[in-house]
């Protein structure tokens, strides 16, 4: 590995880590932190990383509503450490339920440094306000309660030193999380998405220039019925999607939006 990556790779992981000591003082709730044994080791059995630490990040902001939730609580937990096959790692994973359970729903994003292939991965989220949508009677259409929602925004670089060139993938996911029939579950769709690519420096001192840059973007906020509302993508990438229009979409159809998918 090169100089100028293993330092960008360290400086990247010491960032997401300060960030996530802060956050973890910050945005969390106060809950009897042995409520995250079981769904911590349901995280480390599937990320393949028996000694890793898991502790809460972050987790959506509560609203007076969440009382009539089976789910009030949304916290993210991260894990981190030695996986089985020896790759320094971490992950965050998305917990759903309240101050007496909470059920592990899925992964949400991964970091680690692939000596192997120099692939590097690394991801930042970021938890907003609980809504809380429900049909006070004779409706049309199908309300799911309190909805968590969060972006995570996860990036893939990979160094080519026969061309001294740097490939870089970003996505950022929105991701909403709710119950459905009591049971709860998340849903990711892509919202943004980059890919560059650009120099590797030589020296402290060099500039880092662009050689390629494409991407996509759109909007998104949630309506009072119930809806996602996704803007029309914007940008040369926008082909990566199967539904490029705007479009509305009921919270509860998101198991058959074609650019939604489940968290596991």
């Amino acid at each position: 590995m090169s100089v100028a990556r293993l330092l960008s790779a360290l400086s990247l992981s010491l960032t997401g880590s300060v960030l996530g000591l802060a956050q973890a003082r910050a945005d969390v709730p106060v809950i009897d932190e042995s409520i995250l044994t079981g769904p911590c080791g349901e995280a480390r059995v599937l990320d393949n990383c028996p000694a890793c630490t898991c502790g809460m990040l972050t987790s959506t902001s509560s609203i007076q509503a969440q009382e009539a939730s089976t789910i009030p609580l949304g916290i993210v937990v991260k894990l981190e450490g030695k996986r089985s096959d020896g790759v320094d790692y971490a992950a965050i994973h998305m917990l759903l339920g309240d101050d007496k359970k909470l059920k592990h729903v899925g992964r949400l994003a991964e970091s680690y440094l692939d000596d192997g292939s120099d692939t590097f991965k690394q991801f930042d989220v970021t938890a907003f306000t609980q809504e809380f949508h429900m049909c006070p009677g004779m409706c049309d259409w199908n309300p799911v309660g309190l909805i968590h929602p969060l972006e995570v925004k996860i990036t893939e670089s990979k160094q080519d030193m026969t061309t001294f060139e740097e490939s870089r993938a970003e996505q950022t996911l929105l991701v909403l999380c709710y119950a459905m029939a009591d049971r709860p579950i998340c849903y990711a769709t892509p919202i943004a998405g980059e890919a560059k690519v650009q120099t590797i420096p030589g020296a402290p001192n060099d500039k880092v220039k662009v050689r390629s840059r494409d991407g996509f973007k759109r909007s998104w906020k949630l309506g009072f019925k119930g809806e996602l509302k996704l803007g029309a993508v914007a940008g040369k990438l926008a082909k990566m999607l199967k539904q490029p229009k705007a479009v509305s979409v009921q919270v509860s159809d998101l198991p058959n939006f074609p650019d939604a998918e489940q968290l596991r």
